[in-house]
């Protein structure tokens, strides 16, 4: 299984600024100087044999990234899916977890509760008025692959 997980940087009009510099993901490692850093491409679930370890992650500076982004949105979907048939609940462990100053602020089973699906919007961070983030998980499970939420967040 190969499982991606990818961030689109949002304007006021939930758009992408740039649509080639608004998307990090496994072939843009990092967007605006490394505010939004992704681990990179992970194809197998190979975490040298730490269990714990994460397949695919991400970082963000939060105050680093520019102040017209005002949302990002962090999406995971399993690569290929509708042409190789696999969706969540055929992983043997697949959850988003999100960790915030150092704390699990929330674990969310893909596998467990998701099982038909092969996408999820998992995680919101969206800036407001005064400038502060707020961070939100979200469970919105889908069947689209990266180019059905590039063309939605595309200008």
């Amino acid at each position: 299984f190969d499982a991606d997980v990818y961030a689109f940087a949002l304007d006021k009009d939930d758009k992408m600024i740039n649509n080639n510099t608004s998307l990090c993901f496994f072939n843009q490692v990092n967007i605006f100087n490394s505010a939004i850093k992704h681990s990179g491409d992970v194809r197998n679930g190979d975490t040298n044999g730490d269990v714990n370890a994460p397949d695919e992650y991400m970082t963000f500076s939060l105050n680093q990234i520019p102040t017209d982004i005002k949302k990002v949105m962090v999406i995971c979907s399993i690569y290929n899916a509708p042409n190789n048939g696999k969706k969540f609940g055929q992983m043997n462990q697949m959850e988003a977890t999100i960790i915030n100053d150092g704390v699990k602020t929330a674990i969310i089973d893909m596998a467990d509760n998701y099982g038909d699906k092969f996408s999820m919007e998992v995680l919101e961070f969206k800036r407001d008025s005064s400038d502060n983030w707020s961070i939100t998980p979200l469970q919105n499970a889908g069947c689209y692959i990266l180019n059905n939420y590039y063309a939605q967040y595309s200008k």
